[in-house]
C-alpha cells in the first residue's frame, strides 16, 4: 500500500496547515498581503527552529534534519 494518492500522504502537510491556522492566522490580524507573508515566514521559522515536536522526541525538525 505504498502508492500515489493514499489518504495518509498529505497527513503531515495537513497537520502543518492546521497548526499555522490555529496558532497564527486565526489569532492575528493582517491588513496587507505583505504582513500575511511576514506572519507566515515567522511561523515557518518558529516551527522548524524553535517549536519542540512531540513526534520527534521533543526535538526541533531542523536539528534532526541537519544531523542526518
Amino acid at each position: 500500500m505504498d502508492s500515489k494518492g493514499r489518504a495518509t500522504d498529505n497527513a503531515i502537510t495537513g497537520r502543518f496547515f492546521r497548526n499555522i491556522k490555529q496558532e497564527k492566522l486565526y489569532i492575528f490580524e493582517y491588513s496587507t498581503p505583505r504582513e500575511l507573508r511576514s506572519l507566515i515566514n515567522e511561523y515557518i521559522h518558529f516551527y522548524n527552529f524553535e517549536r519542540l515536536h512531540q513526534s520527534l522526541d521533543y526535538e526541533y525538525p531542523h536539528k534532526l534534519y541537519t544531523a542526518a
